[in-house]
């Protein structure tokens, strides 16, 4: 029952009883502190704004206890007046306003929001609109206001829940399309959330080739590019009719246009016997290669048996590797999946039956073991047959469990995992708001590993070995907290020119669920605060791939940096061949820039895929060594050093040798 259904409940009761009497209710939330505080207060935002407009699920999650009700039309009743809690209590106090039963309350938080300019300055002018809820996802505009001259808007009481803020202002950033900068975030009760977009100018371009196992070209495939964005951090909205694209030509070559400087997902769609790939690059890059697999549809068929007894076993959870829906089998032990088999799938495809009470089965296919059918529409699939025999654990025992912190206070909303190698079984739960933590039933073993990656503001923890025995099992796991320093500074690449609009992010090696996005400035700078201290990783995650290790923060502390990037004008271009000289396509060629400045130690790293001919191009390194790496099944990896800014880095050949599949070396992905 949601709260709209409650509130026209509310009204229908009281026109039933004739307008007699009073009704008063007061919908309470919970914020993470435990305070109890009220769903709307005073705000001009509000005032004229119907409270049917206010999504469902942009509002804090509430369990009201009360039986559904048929649904009812809106427009039936008044919009209610957004009251302050204190006129609420007044009114409840006197007892005498029958307004108050067109009144409802939320839990507000505040939202400032920094505008600039693809050069830094700050855009004043910019329309900053805010919405409840996700943008395209049922979102409700709520207000807009310009920014002031130093790019700033803030919006006073806003609701508790999922909000975003989307910007408009194509006149300041010389945009070429329908792109607007936006971001998504949870507002927070008597909290300022601070969001920061920048105006990007769509003048930028990504090329590159679409290629199949064998490094031919492959023509009329789509491509499509969209904006890349971790949780939490600002993304881009683009029109659906302003998503770059373009479809390959007959060399497999694509071109796409009118985008900004930063990190993309570009995708192909499955069509023409191949499936969809997608791959992460930075904007703007030339000679991206993009390796497309042909698919085809795999049906598996068996049956699930217990292996003492061979009785049938129902609802066990088969699934595979592959993706796809995992399903459950019947009441006679029979079970059918559904997935896609690609033919890149050289190391196989793991299936795996999961029950309570029985120790996990698990089966591999491999190519050869699936047959081509033809459906009655004349199509043609793969399937095959895999059974399952399980086996009975006898003796389980309960975990019953508590995460806490240094203090000993409960540790809420984390995922606990336990693993037996010799019993081959893996359980998780997550813990409660007090800290307590579940598993019902897990094999009796003496050799568990338990560890927990915290998404708050502790440290990993790992423990073993932890012995499980029959009955009812006591634990308790307590987490260290880390504390914070502000790391800033500033990138530039070899020649020391500064790196601007540069997305990187900042990982804890002692927490690795724990990281802050940043992006740097028109001058290269960064500034990260609230950063977990210890040692620390800035990585990219779109190719070419940066990765910087050997920063240390203290606690308290501000450490500033200057980070040395291996961006540069150089290509590095070759040929793969085989031992007889004769070109080899499919290979994927790693390189890796790599320099060290005390205990700085800073990579870049790129990537590419061998031709029909055997031929591989990367640009943008700069002058130093570069490690040339080289993975194809079927032969050796090869290994080799050259100069970026040498004319032997342009004119590579790499002979590989025959060899038995190596597995970390399967072709590209």
């Amino acid at each position: 029952m949601n709260r709209r259904t409650l509130i026209v409940t509310a009204l229908i009761s009281l026109l039933c009883l004739g307008g007699v009497g009073w009704l008063v209710f007061d919908v309470l939330l919970e914020d993470d502190s435990g305070t109890t505080s009220t769903f709307f207060e005073e705000s001009e935002l509000f005032s004229d704004i119907p409270r049917e407009t206010f999504p469902e699920d942009s509002l804090s999650e509430l369990e009201f206890g009360l039986p559904d009700e048929p649904p009812i039309e809106r427009e039936t009743h008044t919009a209610p007046e957004v009251v302050s809690k204190e006129q609420t209590d007044q009114v409840k106090s006197e007892n005498t306003s029958p307004a108050l039963l067109n009144r409802v309350t939320v839990a507000m938080g505040h939202v400032e929001v920094l505008v600039t300019e693809l050069a830094g300055q700050a855009a004043e002018g910019a329309v900053v609109r805010l919405f409840l809820g996700q943008i395209g996802d049922g979102d409700v505009e709520i207000a807009f206001k310009e920014t002031d001259v130093d790019g700033r808007v803030f919006f006073e009481s806003v609701p508790v829940g999922s909000c975003s803020v989307e910007v408009e202002a194509s006149e300041l950033s010389d945009a070429e399309s329908d792109g607007r900068p936006f971001e998504s975030f949870r507002v927070e009760a008597k909290k300022t959330v601070t969001v920061r977009l920048s105006l990007d100018s769509f003048d930028k371009l990504l090329s590159g080739r679409v290629l199949d196992r064998e490094g031919r070209g492959v023509a009329e495939i789509a491509v499509f590019a969209r904006p890349y964005a971790r949780r939490g951090e600002p993304r881009l909205l683009m029109e659906k009719s302003a998503t770059p694209g373009a479809v390959t030509d007959e060399d497999g070559a694509f071109v796409l246009r009118g985008l900004f400087d930063g990190e993309y997902v570009v995708q192909t769609r499955p069509q023409n016997g191949f499936g969809s790939e997608k791959l992460n690059v930075r904007v703007p890059s030339e000679n991206v290669r993009i390796i497309i697999y042909r698919e085809k549809k795999l049906v598996v068929r068996g049956e699930v048996t217990d292996s003492d007894s061979g009785e049938p076993l129902s609802h066990v959870l088969v699934s595979s590797s592959l993706g796809g829906m995992a399903r459950r089998s019947r009441e006679d032990g029979s079970y059918e999946i559904e997935t896609r088999w690609r033919e890149s799938l050289r190391a196989g495809v793991a299936l795996t039956a999961r029950k309570d009470g029985y120790v996990s089965g698990e089966e591999f296919l491999q190519d050869g073991d699936t047959t081509e059918t033809e459906d009655e529409g004349g199509k043609f699939y793969l399937e095959t047959r895999v059974d399952f025999q399980l086996d009975p654990l006898y003796e389980t025992g309960m975990i019953r469990g508590t995460l806490l912190d240094e203090d000993g206070e409960p540790v809420g909303r984390e995922r606990v995992f336990l693993h037996s190698a010799d019993r081959e079984v893996r359980y998780s739960a997550i813990t409660s708001a007090d800290g307590l933590f579940v598993i019902k039933e897990a094999a009796v073993s003496d050799d568990y590993r338990l560890w927990v990656y915290p998404k708050q503001a502790f440290k990993d923890h790992e423990e073993e070995p932890i012995e499980v025995v029959e009955g009812e099992n006591a634990l308790e796991v307590e987490l260290e907290s880390f504390g914070t320093g502000t790391l800033e500074g500033v990138l530039v690449n070899v020649a020391g020119q500064a790196l601007s609009s540069f997305a990187f992010r900042v990982r804890s090696m002692d927490s690795l669920a724990n990281q802050r996005s940043v992006t740097t400035d028109h001058e290269g700078h960064f500034r990260v605060e609230d950063v977990p201290s210890g040692s620390l990783l800035l990585e990219s995650h779109a190719l070419p791939k940066v990765s910087v290790r050997g920063i240390v923060l203290d606690e308290d502390d501000e450490l500033s940096l200057k980070v040395p990037v291996g961006f540069g004008d150089y290509d590095i271009k070759g040929v793969v061949t085989g031992p007889s000289g004769n070109p080899v396509s499919g290979a994927r060629v790693i390189l890796t820039w790599v320099r060290q400045e005390g205990d700085l130690r800073s990579q870049l790293q790129n990537e590419s895929v061998s031709d029909f001919e055997g031929k591989f191009s990367v640009t943008g390194f700069g002058a130093g060594r570069v490690h040339v790496h080289v993975r194809l099944s079927g032969f050796q990896s090869l290994s080799r050093t050259v100069k970026a800014d040498s004319d032997a880095a342009r004119e590579l050949t790499l002979r590989l040798k025959k060899g038995p599949i190596n597995s970390r070396g399967k072709g590209p992905k």
